[in-house]
């Protein structure tokens, strides 16, 4: 397995993954945000298997004005729901936490839907804690 960059080709691929995680998302737009993403120095990352993507983490950066260092975020994480359970998930965290220190950030977090029990429990066998609530609304 290699962890890479995406790439606009990838996006058909990409958009299926994100399927799985019940976003409905089309090629072409998974195309215009990769390339804004990556102009922006983060870049999506894939898990390939032979020759398949079969995992993709978005990663993001940001800075707040409560803390002296950045807060690197993990904002998707889809594993092929047939390759589940193989280190992916694992080693995509591994390669976007690698990214985030060289970027400064003093600290990881992610986001996850209240249903998606399995994930946090992935979560939690990485080191994450539970630290906050997050509240949403549409605009």
């Amino acid at each position: 397995m290699i962890i890479r960059e995406a790439r606009a080709g990838d996006a058909p691929r990409m958009a299926e993954l994100i399927g799985q995680i019940e976003f409905s998302v089309d090629a072409s737009g998974v195309s215009n945000r990769l390339e804004r993403l990556a102009e922006g120095g983060e870049p999506v990352l894939l898990a390939e298997q032979d020759g398949e993507i079969v995992g993709l983490l978005d990663w993001h950066v940001m800075a707040t004005i409560h803390r002296p260092r950045p807060v690197g975020r993990i904002v998707a994480l889809v594993v092929d729901e047939g390759h589940r359970g193989q280190g992916i998930g694992r080693a995509l965290v591994a390669d976007a936490e690698r990214r985030m220190r060289r970027r400064g950030c003093e600290k990881m977090e992610v986001t996850s839907n209240l249903r998606l029990t399995r994930a946090h429990a992935f979560y939690e066998g990485l080191g994450l804690q539970r630290s906050s609530y997050r509240f949403a609304k549409d605009l």
